[in-house]
């Protein structure tokens, strides 16, 4: 890969990995570097040259709803379930030990894993099932004669790579990151990997920067797989939402550029990104969402329904005496530019934690940073999605959220500021703990003059106005967010494609317990999987780990259609790798069923 060249080596897709033919493993790769004295650490822990890696201990936030009799929650608290054991392996040796304790079992338990438990999907475990959680299996193994390339267990997170990569202990690589990963500095790179989750940027998605992984077949065997070696094969196990086995372990490809990124926070009304309702490009005319995509190194962008509206008595249940046009509604945009200068260091403070890879504060403490750390907490959420049926609430929440996005006091105008790449991305700082909100995701293809980008937006924008008409409730009350990349490598993904392809990823975001929110959250899934490019072929595909059947009806059937010439290569991956099913859980089994 340009720097250095490959340690770690697996066999061809066709081989059964794990066999004597493969050679060295990831473990005995991280044992070769700490004899060489290189970096090992764990978190933000650097290992002295010799010593045994540091471990830092389990974050109590990780599965933050398994409680004391085994109960499970995802992250956003909707989806519970009750396992039968919850495990958390250290090592490749402890997975190893607990899958040879269940296969003593008759029959052998389920086992699914977890990381931050950071999907709406059900990807976890069924009642009665082991959960692993993998967020200890978490070393970084760095060193500078392979600049560009970074080994991780997979309990790793974006905010502790981030750190550890912006350190000045990196020297003149401080600043090196992957070319685009997800906004959130919480989650692991277990979870995010797995399920195909992408970022924002003229870049593939997540999993494409994945040059190597290791994972642990159901028989204990470990499987070393190289992209180099089989890129077929090696793109459909990368993104397998852990059927293949138990992730121990990648080594990503980082962006060799380490130069500042200079973001710019800037608010516009929503017609001017979003043009007029139902408005399509027309040759020569304006085009601002492709202006997006061609004006710089990346973008995301949020709309905030009915942030536009004054509000004049918060406890009315009907919209006051006021035409509310969607499109005079605040859009807070996000854009990175690449620079030719260093990345200056950061000592900035915020509540006593260094800001190694969030947004700098040039500024004294201000409201906008309360608001962002207020916002969206469990306290303040629950309260929204009482607001579901008070819209003039909501347009209150909404002009008070617009003012949590730079610049801080100003309506509309820009703000400027350079940071490193990670810094950059995980602007999210006071994003850590799961807030009880519903995630509904998808992925459009767009046209060449992105027109079914703008029918997807359109129809999420209808759908809300229609439900605050007719039926006097606002359900899209946190935001409508969007970003852009190129194509995924992975089948899996829902940004599959080839090169040229550009891909928006829309969301809508609501608190947990809005009233209609189901039907509201149904109608705009339904209207974007009905998207159809030019040329008629399929526009739209569910973000697979943002989809739920408490949020949209009938879910597992929409997917299961959308990806329907895809699921044999997941299926068939399964199959190869673990053919008793130990991995599968009821989710996918519908999927697989003919």
């Amino acid at each position: 890969m340009g720097l250095c060249s490959s340690t770690t080596h697996g066999v061809r897709w066709e081989d059964r990995w794990g066999s004597p033919g493969c050679k060295k493993t990831l473990h005995q790769f991280c044992d070769h570097k700490m004899k060489k004295g290189q970096a090992i650490v764990t978190g933000t822990s650097a290992s002295k040259a010799g010593g045994g890696p540091a471990r830092s201990s389990t974050s109590s936030k990780v599965l933050r709803g398994v409680s004391k009799d085994g109960e499970f929650r995802n992250w956003a608290a909707t989806v519970q379930t009750a396992p039968a054991k919850v495990l958390k392996p250290k090592s490749i040796r402890d997975v190893q030990e607990i899958l040879s304790e269940a296969r003593c079992r008759n029959p052998m338990p389920k086992i699914r894993c977890v990381g931050s438990g950071h999907s709406w999907t059900h990807l976890f475990a069924d009642d009665g099932s082991w959960v692993l959680d993998t967020s200890g299996i978490n070393d970084i193994v760095w060193s500078s004669d392979c600049p560009t390339q970074v080994t991780i267990g997979p309990g790793v997170t974006p905010g502790q790579l981030g750190t550890y990569m912006d350190s000045k202990e990196r020297g003149k690589w401080r600043g090196l990151f992957l070319p685009s990963d997800v906004v959130l500095e919480s989650v692991t790179y277990g979870g995010t990997i797995s399920s195909a989750c992408h970022g924002t940027g003229k870049t593939q998605t997540l999993p494409d920067y994945v040059i190597k992984m290791s994972f642990i077949k159901w028989d204990g065997t470990q499987v070393d797989l190289s992209r180099a070696e089989d890129p077929t094969g090696f793109a459909i196990c990368v993104a397998s939402f852990g059927l293949v086995g138990v992730i121990v372990g990648f080594t990503l490809q980082l962006d060799g550029d380490n130069k500042a990124i200079r973001v710019t926070d800037s608010k516009v009304r929503a017609r001017d990104l979003f043009l007029e309702h139902n408005e399509l490009p027309k040759p020569g005319g304006p085009n601002p969402l492709r202006e997006a995509w061609n004006g710089g190194y990346a973008v995301e962008a949020f709309y905030l329904a009915a942030s536009s509206l004054k509000v004049t008595n918060i406890l009315s249940t009907e919209f006051e005496d006021q035409r509310w046009d969607p499109y005079d509604d605040i859009c807070a945009i996000k854009t990175f530019q690449r620079t030719n200068r260093a990345v200056k260091k950061d000592n900035d403070k915020f509540l006593g934690y260094d800001q190694k890879t969030s947004t700098r504060f040039d500024r004294n403490f201000s409201i906008s940073d309360f608001l962002k750390v207020n916002l969206g907490t469990e306290v303040g959420l629950p309260l929204v999605a009482k607001f579901g049926d008070k819209p003039a609430l909501v347009a209150f929440y909404s002009r008070t959220a617009a003012k949590a996005f730079e610049p801080v006091g100003k309506e509309f105008g820009k703000v400027h500021y350079e940071v490193s790449l990670a810094q950059a991305i995980h602007w999210q700082k006071y994003i850590s703990d799961g807030y009880p909100t519903s995630d509904t995701e998808v992925c459009i293809k767009c046209d060449p003059d992105f027109t079914s980008a703008y029918k997807a937006i359109h129809a999420a924008i209808g759908i809300t106005k229609t439900f605050a008409e007719e039926e006097d409730t606002l359900p899209l009350n946190v935001a409508m967010e969007l970003r852009m990349t190129k194509h995924s490598n992975s089948p899996l993904s829902p940004a599959y494609g080839k090169e040229g392809d550009v891909f928006m990823w829309l969301e809508v975001l609501s608190a947990a317990g809005t009233p209609r929110l189901k039907d509201f959250t149904t109608r705009v899934a339904d209207a974007w999987l009905a998207i159809r490019l030019k040329d008629g072929s399929q526009a739209a595909y569910p973000h697979w780990a943002k989809w739920s059947d408490a949020y949209v009806a009938g879910a597992d059937a929409k997917i299961k259609k959308a990806y329907a010439s895809r699921l044999p290569y997941l299926r068939n991956a399964s199959r190869q790798f673990d053919p008793n099913g130990v991995f599968v859980n009821d989710f996918f089994a519908r999927l697989f069923a003919p």
